[in-house]
């Protein structure tokens, strides 16, 4: 059976753009993570204290506006 160029032009004209918006898109994941393990607040630090690496969900959890975020949303009780 012969190759149809017509068929498969589309999908490798899209290739590239999908591979570019995939790593993208699981790098922004991958960076917000990274950061959301340092100390940092407003200017970023990239060292994770890996003593400490919970310190800033502990902030978030501890911290009353996240609950009320939480109510707002619909998510359960303020506590």
């Amino acid at each position: 059976m012969q190759l149809r160029w017509s068929r498969m032009m589309p999908q490798l004209a899209l290739a590239p753009a999908v591979a570019v918006t995939f790593v993208a898109f699981i790098g922004a994941i991958g960076w917000t993570a990274w950061l959301s393990l340092t100390r940092s607040r407003r200017v970023p630090e990239y060292e994770i204290d890996w003593s400490q690496w919970t310190r800033q969900y502990e902030r978030l959890f501890n911290d009353a506006g996240w609950a009320i975020s939480l109510h707002n949303l619909g998510s359960g009780p303020i506590k």
